[in-house]
């Protein structure tokens, strides 16, 4: 069994869910924090603590699922409910209900290709016959 592929193929997941996570939260926050906080200031140096400790939480909570697919060899599917993940834990009701639709849409696909799957392979046995 070949593990470096996968290792190397997890690394990949999370650098791109490190890297959307941090310009998405740092996009919406940062300018807050610079503008009413000010960075020199006690508090905008622990919100801005507060910040990234919370983006490396999400980075690694929205990559638990997409881990487990990576390693039954569903790339695609990996990287989708990486970003469903990501659009979870970012607790604003847009992206809550964005991720809700997508993942309704990603069922529906999964159960579609299951079938299709299923349907082939009943075809063909009847076919052989």
């Amino acid at each position: 069994m070949k593990v470096w592929p996968w290792i190397k193929s997890l690394g990949l997941l999370l650098l791109v869910c490190l890297v959307l996570n941090a310009a998405v939260h740092l996009s919406l926050l940062l300018p807050y924090i610079v503008k009413h906080v000010h960075l020199s200031s006690s508090i905008g140096q622990r919100m801005l603590i507060t910040l990234i400790m919370k983006i490396l939480f999400t980075t690694v909570a929205a990559v638990l699922l997409p881990a487990l697919l990576l390693k039954f060899n569903f790339r695609r599917s990996a990287y989708g409910a990486m970003l469903i993940g990501i659009l979870v834990f970012m607790d604003l009701p847009p992206a809550t209900a964005l991720s809700s639709l997508l993942l309704m849409l990603w069922f529906l696909a999964l159960i579609l290709w299951l079938a299709w799957c299923k349907l082939r392979d009943v075809y063909l046995y009847y076919r052989t016959k």
